[in-house]
């Protein structure tokens, strides 16, 4: 029997385009679901004490991923090196695991508590951290690699009906303790905790109907042997993360880091279509090189077209950035409204990151990891000092992008020495600086209470968009009808 052929550069478009689009579907609720607890809880808490819930929440998410050991990156290099029986095993012996780790963590964070209380918060904040907010470490850890391991299966459905179940029950007990009941800060990770941990109950209630539940100590030791070593890349990504805020409570009011955190998380949008993406991106590579059909001008395309679509993503949201501030918080978070626009360039370039360093990812010289997030934390330190006392908010956003613009370049010049893949890099030039004019015109929100303009430039960012990305929609589009109508 001869050999299939290998797919062409149109056949891996048209399946990663697919998997990014099941994948949005889920990725769409959850950051609905998202904007949805914005709303309740900007018009429930003061700024003060909403900024005081994105320190905490920053840092559990950190301590979360840290304690994850890069476990899910290294399920995704081994998975595809097992048969049926053996990912069974990988996956169980994965999760297993991250549940030991997590409850051991609400114990050490436990004895702790005090001294976080001191080393995260503000002397004039009044918020202590309870000893149940550790709780949501596990829960949280819990809940991200079982979106991990569903995407890396390819479980398309489970994993939208997951996502979904997990984001309806946390707006339900945050709609009912904190909107309903003003339980505060509190109310918020009692809520995480509850519904994340019946998410799991219900993961596990499946998974164990259909897969072997088999703990191996060879697969940890194996799991742990490729992480392990990346834990200090994870350290840095926590400097690059909490370095705005710590120089935000250090030189500005209490309530700065309540703006900075609406204008994140409003910039959040464009991380629906890039969640997508990563949902399906580095699984898929992985796939096809374990096949033998790594593209090259497949690699180009995609990073290209992805810097097409989160122009047109990022020139619209700078648009119309101050009516999301109204629709996610209130009228008095508009002082963030130039900053939303900055930190949308920064998620985007962030993004990037995920294309060019594919070739870290095939050759598996992760140590290169590190370098690249070192000097991304050197430079978020730097930029950081220098611009947030000046500047505060808009000084805090543009040193991300300035962090975020010099590791795409590193990452870009490290993995095209490993796995030659020639990236458009003007692209991102272009990307980037027309971005940043875009914002700077939009400075004292002239776009945002000027009618005319407002529509004129909606009028031309549409038309812009379509014109540059006219060929990639039609291909996508007639394809995907294409094979719906074959039998």
């Amino acid at each position: 029997m001869s050999e299939a052929k290998p797919q062409s550069k149109s056949a891996h478009i048209l399946n990663l385009s697919k998997d990014s689009i099941v994948y949005g579907i889920g990725i769409v609720t959850a950051n609905f679901s998202a904007l949805i607890l914005t709303k309740m809880l900007t018009t429930t808490l003061t700024i003060a004490d909403f900024g005081t819930l994105d320190i905490i929440q920053s840092f559990i998410a950190i301590a979360s991923a840290f304690l994850g050991f890069y476990m899910e990156s290294a399920l995704i290099r081994y998975y595809y090196d097992y048969d049926a029986r053996g990912r069974s095993t990988l996956i169980f012996t994965h999760l297993s695991s991250v549940i030991i780790i997590g409850l051991a963590a609400v114990v050490a964070g436990v004895l702790v508590k005090e001294y976080l209380s001191q080393m995260l918060l503000r002397k004039d904040i009044t918020t202590i951290i309870q000893w149940y907010y550790f709780l949501a470490i596990p829960t949280l850890l819990v809940y991200q690699h079982i979106v991990s391991v569903l995407r890396i299966m390819r479980k398309a459905k489970i994993l939208i009906a997951y996502t979904i179940f997990v984001s309806v029950i946390q707006v339900l007990f945050v709609t009912f303790l904190v909107f309903w009941h003003h339980f505060g800060v509190n109310g918020v990770f009692v809520s995480i905790v509850l519904s994340q941990t019946i998410g799991a109950v219900f993961f596990f209630s499946y998974f164990w109907r259909h897969y072997e539940a088999r703990y191996c100590i060879v697969a940890i030791k194996k799991l742990l042997k490729y992480g392990v070593p990346l834990l200090p890349d994870m350290l840095l990504g926590f400097v690059i993360s909490y370095c705005s805020r710590y120089f935000l409570m250090t030189y500005h009011e209490g309530k700065s880091i309540g703006m900075f955190s609406v204008a994140q998380k409003i910039a959040s949008f464009v991380a629906i279509g890039i969640g997508a993406f990563r949902s399906s991106w580095i699984a898929y590579v992985f796939s096809i090189e374990g096949k033998g059909e790594g593209n090259n001008e497949f690699y180009k395309y995609v990073f290209s077209t992805y810097l097409k679509t989160m122009w047109i993503i990022v020139a619209l949201l700078i648009v119309y950035c101050s009516d999301a501030i109204m629709i996610v918080s209130k009228r008095e978070y508009l002082p963030s409204t130039f900053s939303v626009g900055i930190c949308a360039v920064a998620v985007a370039l962030q993004g990037s990151i995920y294309i060019v360093n594919i070739g870290i990812h095939i050759s598996k010289k992760t140590k290169y990891y590190i370098i690249i997030s070192l000097c991304g934390a050197t430079s978020m330190i730097l930029a950081g000092s220098l611009l947030i006392p000046r500047w505060g908010l808009e000084g805090a956003a543009l040193a991300h992008v300035i962090t975020q613009l010099l590791m795409v370049i590193i990452a870009y010049t490290v993995s095209g020495q490993l796995y030659r893949i020639n990236f458009n890099i003007y692209h991102l030039v272009v990307f980037t600086i027309t971005i940043l004019m875009l914002s700077l015109f939009n400075y004292g929100n002239y776009l945002n209470t000027n009618l005319l303009v407002k529509t004129a430039m909606t009028m031309a960012i549409g038309t812009t968009g379509y014109v540059i990305l006219k060929k990639e929609f039609n291909f996508v589009v007639h394809n995907i009808l294409r094979q719906r109508r074959t039998p």
